[in-house]
């Protein structure tokens, strides 16, 4: 505007501050104005800001009206009282994978190795569950007509498809997303590596870490 006035003779003598009352009441007013405005396209993009973008789509489910839990009755028969303990120690270690992961494998497969029973004797059961595998180990401390002994599951089963009914029960959310492998592996009491769901609230979708218990219930971290 400024440099217009200084190639046009009549506008020559004009005071600066006139030319600043000018401009102000001028077309150069509306312009300054405008740029202090974001552009349409900027006002677009904060008018449809959902909150995180999740690296896949939603999965529309319902949310349960109880905690998703393991039913026991999707599990095999159990042995009996006189069935070997091998056997029975090798069925216990199945429920254990099957109740931290929340849910049962038809095609499960656990073993033991032959368990005599007696005081200082260690063993190392196998579960294969979804296709992954998992240990289950017992260190019996006595023996004889009831034999006691402590086990150790140092990995769980984590699955993706019971963690989003969980997090559906945890936010009421209809529509959830957890990024990460059909079954993950964690220790309890831990955080599951390379892990993170996101849910819509409000037409929002939020992002949150993933943990579990000592039981293998997940634990949602929504700081991130």
């Amino acid at each position: 505007m400024l440099a217009e006035v200084a190639r046009t003779p009549r506008f020559a003598l004009v005071p600066v501050a006139a030319l600043l009352a000018l401009a102000a009441c001028g077309g150069g007013g509306e312009e300054s104005a405008a740029a202090d405005d974001p552009a349409p396209e900027e006002a677009a993009v904060a008018t449809q800001d959902t909150g995180a973008e999740p690296p896949g789509e939603l999965e529309e489910g319902a949310v349960p009206e109880e905690l998703p839990r393991l039913d026991e009755e999707d599990l095999p028969e159990e042995p009996g009282d006189d069935a070997p303990l091998g056997e029975r120690i090798a069925f216990e270690a199945l429920d254990k994978i099957s109740s931290f992961a929340q849910t049962a494998d038809p095609g499960a497969e656990y073993s033991c190795p032959d368990i005599a029973g007696e005081e200082g004797e260690t063993a190392t059961c196998t579960v294969t569950f979804m296709g992954e595998e998992f240990e289950y180990s017992i260190d019996i401390e006595s023996s004889g007509f009831i034999v006691q002994y402590q086990q150790d599951m140092p990995e769980g089963p984590v699955v993706r498809e019971a963690v989003q009914d969980q997090l559906r029960y945890s936010t009421g959310a209809e529509r959830v997303f957890c990024d990460m492998d059909d079954v993950a592996r964690a220790a309890p009491e831990s955080e599951v590596e390379d892990a993170t769901c996101y849910y819509e609230r409000d037409g929002r979708v939020e992002e949150t870490g993933l943990s579990v218990n000592t039981y293998g219930y997940a634990e949602f971290d929504e700081s991130r």
